[in-house]
């Protein structure tokens, strides 16, 4: 497992922030290597207006897009489900550039990456009517697939967009209890009993009564974070929201 730094981060991460700061013009965009203009760090303005941004209508509790959806409030899987979460939103749809963005971060260690699409959360977060979160919370990896990767890629998410908000991050309170197979291999039954119990509460009295912002990278069926917001909710959550990065649509 790789050391950490301030709040932390990885040191391997800050080092290449460091190093961009340093070395200015090898401010290339992370995606297409043309050069940045002034705006979101790591992103060129024209990769990111290529992003399928989550639009009307979407489901009421998840936000993920609707097919279909007039007269409808509920995607199908929060209708047969029930959420513990209070809301979700995301910001695009898995597919495209935002889909390379996310291949590229969280497999392939553009770690840089955390920072521009981070900052699309934020700006994602921004537009909601929610309360301001007392805690961000991202949802934990398992140490085998921690040490693997090399870093949590919902961690480094939620660093930003705590830092941009000015609300405090914390892994500390929701660990990983349970190894599981990866949720793209897996059907919606089979994607909820691969997450049951997979995740606890630690130091439950800070929980208790706070309103929780919960951060991942990718919202399919919403499996992973609902089972992760049953055990916050447990704990005595007053709230919980979801942000993702990216979300699939409807089948």
């Amino acid at each position: 497992m790789n050391s950490t730094g301030v709040a932390g981060m990885p040191l391997n991460w800050l080092f290449e922030e460091l190093l961009n700061l340093i070395f200015p013009g090898n401010n290339l965009c992370l995606l297409c290597s043309n050069p940045l203009e002034k705006g979101i760090k790591g992103l060129c303005s024209q990769c990111i207006s290529k992003i399928a941004v989550v639009e009307a209508p979407v489901c009421f509790k998840c936000g993920k897009p609707l097919i279909d959806g007039y007269g409808k409030t509920k995607c199908p899987d929060c209708l047969s489900t029930k959420r513990y979460f209070d809301q979700g939103r995301c910001v695009g749809e898995y597919k495209g550039t935002l889909k390379e963005a996310v291949i590229l971060y969280k497999y392939r260690g553009k770690k840089g990456l955390a920072v521009p699409l981070g900052f699309l959360m934020t700006q994602t977060l921004k537009q909601q009517d929610w309360p301001k979160p007392e805690l961000i919370i991202p949802v934990p990896l398992s140490r085998k697939r921690l040490y693997h990767r090399g870093f949590n890629q919902s961690s480094l998410l939620a660093e930003v967009i705590g830092k941009e908000i000015g609300a405090p991050l914390s892994s500390r309170h929701l660990k990983r209890v349970k190894a599981t197979e990866h949720q793209t291999k897996l059907g919606k039954m089979e994607r909820k009993e691969n997450v049951r119990d997979a995740f606890c509460v630690l130091h439950g009295e800070d929980i208790r009564g706070r309103r929780i912002l919960l951060i991942d990278d990718v919202y399919t069926t919403g499996a992973t974070v609902n089972e992760c917001s049953r055990m916050l909710r447990y704990a005595g959550a007053a709230s919980i929201y979801v942000l993702t990065l990216a979300t699939g649509r409807n089948l």
